[in-house]
């Protein structure tokens, strides 16, 4: 009766083991799904603004988005840029500092997703 009772604990833990990894692994793969259709594109350029149409299914938190000018990482000023960059849409980043006017290399990534193009300001 003990080994019947013993094994049952066994066998429950070792479904419960498998259910928790199984659920790790959907969560991975649907991750993973998701950043293969994340796209964005630099729309347009201002000294102080970037707009970034989103082409991919999900929205993303301007928190997830970074801005590179002339291959140097530059300061986002959160509070005054667009929440999310909206599935299907366009939203702007609000820069801390101006970019100086002429010809730039710009790059923005977000969330695996990103464009790099060259803006006159």
């Amino acid at each position: 009766m003990a080994s019947v009772a013993l094994s049952t604990v066994v066998y429950v833990h070792l479904v419960r083991m498998g259910a928790s990894s199984f659920a790790a692994v959907q969560n991975q793969t649907k991750e993973r799904i998701s950043s293969i259709y994340r796209e964005i594109k630099i729309e347009s350029v201002t000294s102080t603004e970037i707009f970034v149409r989103n082409k991919g299914p999900e929205d993303i938190p301007i928190s997830r988005v970074a801005v590179y000018v002339d291959g140097s990482l530059v300061e986002v000023d959160l509070a005054q840029s667009s929440p999310v960059l909206p599935a299907g849409g366009v939203g702007y980043v609000k820069l801390v500092d101006a970019i100086a006017p002429g010809e730039h290399v710009i790059k923005v990534t977000a969330d695996g997703a990103k464009d790099v193009g060259v803006f006159s300001v």
